[in-house]
């Protein structure tokens, strides 16, 4: 009946607009928490920021494949999705990265909501002493989650340890940690991003 196929059709489009949802939040949370790495280390200058992502990461926290123009088109969604926050984000496509131009107002955004005890802040803090141990960076991130991975790795391999937090807060990255000459540094990483490097 018609009356039904009509009901089925709105609630698929309501399904979808959810799911686009969900994952709109996944890339924006992940795009606010490189840029406030970068305002703990560096400052805000008033300017635009770019971020450069893997096409493949970006089909990642969108939950879909990686073909270019699929994604290029939902990311016109993900704007509308983002420009109260964020301001006018520009999206390009280079050398099979996903470019994201964040305006000054996304930057200011981000500034106003950072707090000095975000996780983030105070891991940069930390490890930029240069005098802090794997045990001092290993107790920052049980303060924030007495639930957290602490993997240590294989003599040999190319980081010391694998952390991260098991409930994905404060944040869902995979932390690499590194010792060498008594100075901790640090890379980090999608889930995704980490097991498609395949350490």
């Amino acid at each position: 009946p018609v009356g039904v196929v009509a009901f089925a059709g709105l609630a698929a489009a309501g399904f979808f607009c959810g799911w686009f949802e969900m994952n709109y939040e996944k890339l924006e949370r992940n795009i606010i928490e490189v840029m406030e790495k970068q305002l703990a280390k560096l400052g805000f200058d008033g300017n635009a920021v770019y971020l450069f992502y893997p096409l493949s990461s970006v089909a990642s926290l969108l939950g879909m494949s990686s073909e270019t123009e699929a994604i290029l088109e939902v990311l016109n969604g993900f704007c509308a999705h983002v420009q109260q926050r964020l301001g006018d984000v520009s999206i390009s496509l280079r050398d099979g990265r996903i470019v994201f131009e964040i305006p000054p107002k996304g930057g200011l955004y981000v500034k106003e909501h950072l707090r000095e005890d975000c996780f983030i802040v105070r891991l940069i803090h930390l490890v930029a002493g240069h005098h802090a141990q794997i045990c001092d960076v290993l107790n920052l991130f049980r303060a924030y989650d007495e639930n957290v991975h602490i993997e240590k790795m294989q003599p040999g391999e190319e980081f010391d340890y694998l952390v991260y937090f098991e409930s994905g807060e404060p944040d869902a990255f995979y932390y690499c940690l590194k010792e060498d000459m008594g100075h901790v540094t640090y890379h980090r990483f999608t889930k995704n991003d980490y097991e498609g490097f395949g350490f």
